[in-house]
């Protein structure tokens, strides 16, 4: 009595712990959303899927089963869709027609081919139009209980419709549906690409899923043609059902199994699942051997074969849909009574039953799954449940031939390979995972190249704008004068230089990628000018500068000064002039009020060049931030245009080329910043600008 008593205890905390917390879940998960008239359109961009359209759904039940797609579109019907949020919409156990709304409009220029994935492999009834802006209306696909699988539009295990939307098009997707026993459909939409990959995925996992299956059915076979125990048959029974009760619900049971019998298929979960409960009770009562160690125990099993068999039986003279969700509470309570069975003999002999009791608990999670997602409408994920319950039959089915080795010692060889095998896939986890690394690896490289040569571009189209808007602005002068003035043909040549020179460098650059982009070692420092150290004249480089920017500073009324210097320094003229052209263009942009002034001072054997203005000014982070790339200073100018490349191209070229620079100011007293350059001392005439490799 005592034994008895902890038993019954133990299956009735279960029972609750089973079915509390999917209720606790299911009230915690969000309900169906206000009527919505606007919903949000679901848009594809390029060739990537659609597989999560929570919050782009509505929907519409039915009861009368007899609204069609010309009724629904009218204004009083498509009133009374209802948006809901949850990923896969479900309306527990209905004899209702149910109808889905989702809007898509295709934005991608790479393909108007799509796939309407559903998930589900059956619907008693299943109905999918497209509604063009046009008012025209596609039939995608129809399919009933009388439907074979090769009327199916697509050779797939699962409900798939072919869709066609045009580049730029805003269509409806109406599906209309009702199933024969749980509501929930989980809509995504996919490219061709996507869905082969997923496809593949799938069938992959159900391929090695339903293999180590069909090892473990041939070893309890061979085990049974062997040992001529009841046991092993059983085993080797419950784990055929197992592996049925999921190729039917993953759709491959109609594609490949019973293809010309949509009406058993419409029924088969029911007849499956009623024969997976008995099923496992026959073998919970062979290998826990409760008919003559338990007596009571295997009275409360047997009752349970009694109550699936009924079942099975009332689905031949009655609506089965009921019938259904009665199967999954009778399943639930199964996984809870077996389990309780098993550690009521685990107090006698635990050794002969851990790996049973073990591999049972993971049974009663997949149980818990299936509960919460059938029997509260959890927003669980079909996939996700699927996989879990796979994870849990195969964990179950582990722990099962484990317990029947445990108890015959003759299999131990048996348990040697097949750990042989677990070694052998590991290997081969292991040298798929380094060649992952190795991949990721190049992959890093060849993005960290893309992103060099990124940046490489960025500033030599940043440092061309300058110079060709004060070529434009010249050159307008000119029109406008309806004459050419030396000076002005001075700008106009130096201009064309300084651009000449920056696409001469930019074109030596790409020569210099070409090795990396044919498989060579890539170059990490490529040059960034042509290097020629000249004795130049700072104060021709300054009125240059002047001449640049004049007209940008009087545009935003500023006073642009140079203060004249004798000096010459040893540069290199491009380096130098794309360096301060930046400082100066960043001056004028951020200076609202006052002045800029550019001049020099003598520092010993260097000369310091100096840009200053009046503007808001910088702190020292601020500075540093700014050298940032794709920084854009602020400090109240919202209105300063540009990529916020200057600065950081500053930064870039003082470092590479060893050429100090240095900051001074504060927030509302304006900003000096200023490079040291060496004192030629070789006075040598040269140009301004040379072309890079002159």
């Amino acid at each position: 009595m005592p034994r008895r008593t902890s038993a019954i205890r133990l299956a009735l905390c279960l029972c609750l712990a089973l079915f509390w917390l999917p209720l606790t879940v299911a009230n915690a998960s969000p309900s169906a959303a206000e009527i919505s008239t606007l919903t949000p359109a679901v848009v594809l961009n390029g060739k990537a899927p659609m597989r999560e359209l929570k919050g782009y759904i509505d929907y519409l039940l039915d009861p009368s089963q007899e609204l069609d797609i010309a009724q629904v579109l009218r204004p009083e019907i498509a009133g009374r869709f209802r948006r809901t949020e949850r990923a896969e919409p479900a309306f527990g156990y209905r004899a209702d027609n149910i109808w889905l709304r989702i809007r898509v409009e295709n934005r991608s220029d790479e393909t108007e081919e799509w796939k309407l994935h559903l998930h589900n492999n059956f619907m008693q009834v299943i109905d999918i139009y497209v509604v063009r802006p046009s008012g025209g209306i596609d039939h995608v696909l129809s399919q009933t209980t009388a439907s074979t699988f090769d009327t199916r539009p697509l050779p797939y295990h699962q409900l798939v419709a072919d869709l066609r939307i045009r580049t730029g098009e805003l269509v409806e997707l109406f599906i209309k549906y009702r199933s024969g026993g749980h509501t929930g459909l989980q809509p995504s939409l996919e490219s061709n690409s996507s869905f082969q990959i997923q496809s593949t995925r799938n069938a992959s996992k159900a391929f090695l899923f339903q293999g180590v299956l069909a090892l473990l059915i041939l070893a309890g076979v061979l085990t049974f043609a062997v040992l001529r125990t009841v046991t092993t048959l059983t085993y080797a029974l419950y784990l055929l059902t197992c592996s049925v009760f999921l190729l039917h619900w993953d759709g491959y049971a109609f594609q490949y199994l019973w293809p010309g019998l949509p009406v058993f298929n419409a029924d088969a979960s029911l007849v499956i699942g009623c024969a997976l409960v008995i099923a496992s009770t026959s073998y919970a009562r062979s290998f826990l051997k409760t008919r003559r160690e338990y007596p009571v125990v295997d009275k409360v099993l047997l009752g349970n074969i009694l109550l699936a068999s009924g079942l099975l039986l009332a689905g031949l003279s009655i609506d089965t849909q009921p019938l259904k969700k009665a199967m999954i509470v009778v399943a639930c309570m199964t996984t809870v009574l077996i389990f309780a069975a098993g550690a009521n003999a685990a107090r006698r002999q635990f050794k002969e039953v851990r790996f049973f009791l073990v591999g049972w608990f993971g049974v009663i999670l997949s149980a818990v799954m299936v509960s919460g997602r059938h029997l509260f409408d959890v927003d669980l994920p079909r996939e996700l449940a699927l996989d879990g319950m796979r994870m849990a039959i195969v964990f179950d089915a582990l722990m099962m031939g484990l317990a029947l080795l445990d108890r015959y010692a003759q299999d131990r060889a048996a348990q040697r390979r097949a750990l042989q095998e677990n070694l052998a896939i590991t290997q081969r986890n292991l040298d798929m995972h380094g060649r992952l690394s190795r991949l990721e690896l190049r992959y890093g490289l060849a993005r960290d190249l893309a992103e060099q040569r990124g940046r490489r571009l960025a500033d030599t189209t940043h440092d061309l704008r300058q110079p060709l808007h004060a070529l434009r602005l010249t050159v307008q002068g000119l029109v406008d004068k309806g004459s050419v003035d030396p000076p002005a043909a001075g700008t106009i040549e130096q201009s064309f230089e300084y651009v000449e020179a920056l696409v001469e460098q930019a074109l030596d650059l790409s020569t210099l990628d070409e090795p990396a982009a044919n498989g060579g070692e890539p170059e990490t420092h490529a040059p960034e000018s042509s290097g020629a150290t000249v004795s130049l004249p700072v104060d021709e480089m300054l009125r240059n500068l002047q001449e640049m920017f004049r007209d940008d500073a009087a545009t935003k009324g500023l006073r642009l000064r140079r203060v004249p210097c004798a000096a010459r320094v040893a540069v290199d003229p491009l380096t130098v002039m794309r360096i301060l052209s930046n400082l100066v263009a960043n001056a004028v942009k951020y200076t609202d009020v006052g002045r800029i002034l550019i001049g020099c001072r003598r520092r010993g054997e260097r000369l310091s060049i100096e840009v200053h203005d009046t503007g808001p000014g910088l702190s020292e982070d601020e500075f540093a931030q700014a050298m940032a790339r794709s920084v854009q200073l602020s400090n109240g100018h919202e209105s300063a245009s540009g990529h916020g490349l200057g600065l950081s191209i500053v930064a870039e070229l003082t470092a590479r080329h060893g050429i100090p620079l240095r900051h001074s100011g504060r927030p509302g007293a304006g900003t000096c910043v200023a490079i040291e350059v060496p004192v030629a001392t070789v006075q040598e005439s040269a140009p301004l600008l040379v072309a890079a490799g002159e």
